[in-house]
Parts: C-alpha cells; sequence; structure tokens
C-alpha cells in the first residue's frame, strides 16, 4: 500500500491504464490538482472513473448546486460542474443518477490526447 498526495502523484506520466475513485474526492482541498494530476498519470486511451459527491434529500443544499464539493467560479459567478467539464474540450461524462435516497455525482475520464490538462487557466 502506499499513500500520496493526491495533489502531487509520485508515478511517471503516462503510467496507468484504469484509475478509480469513490467516496474519497471531497476530501481532496484542490480539486482541480487532483483532476490535472489524474490525467497526467493516464495512459493515452486509459479510463479514469471517479465518483464526485452525493446529495441526500433529506439534508438542505445550502448552496443550491448539484455538487456543494466541487464548486466552481469563473468571473465570481458559479458555474455548473457539468458546463464546467463540458468546456474543458476532452473527453468526460458526467453522470448525475439517483440511488435511492441519494443523488450520485460521478465523471468518466476517457484520455483521448496527450495535450496537458491545465484548469487553471
Amino acid at each position: 500500500i502506499h499513500f500520496y498526495n493526491a495533489e502531487k502523484l509520485k508515478f511517471q506520466d503516462n503510467f496507468f491504464d484504469v484509475i478509480y475513485s469513490q467516496v474519497s474526492f471531497q476530501y481532496i482541498r484542490r480539486k482541480d490538482l487532483l483532476l490535472e494530476e489524474i490525467w497526467r498519470v493516464l495512459k493515452l486511451g486509459g479510463k479514469a472513473y471517479l465518483h464526485i459527491d452525493k446529495l441526500k434529500k433529506e439534508i438542505p443544499d445550502f448552496l443550491n448546486s448539484e455538487t456543494p464539493r466541487f464548486l466552481i467560479y469563473k468571473n465570481n459567478k458559479l458555474i455548473s460542474f457539468e458546463t464546467f467539464l463540458n468546456n474543458l474540450n476532452v473527453d468526460i461524462k458526467y453522470f448525475s443518477k439517483k440511488v435511492n435516497q441519494y443523488q450520485r455525482i460521478s465523471i468518466i475520464i476517457h484520455k483521448n490526447h496527450i495535450k496537458k490538462l491545465n484548469l487553471i487557466n
């Protein structure tokens, strides 16, 4: 077992065919850096399956967002997670699915080109 800072993984570029993460994304402070690192260590053609968030309808969402643990602002305006992903020009599929009393938010990243993913600029 290896423990790493997920914002700076100690693996070489293009190392993994598949990355899977469930129920951990909300604990990462810099989610942008994590997504960039996942992209970096995926091989061309590789896929990452990431469970991003889950909402329980009985718990109020004071931010009125589809994923309160992953808030994105552009020009001081909150934009939806799905809109953010769609504007990246990479193959990322967004899923929002009701499972029992939860609304689950997940994404699948397919590394379809070798250009570096830069979410900050």
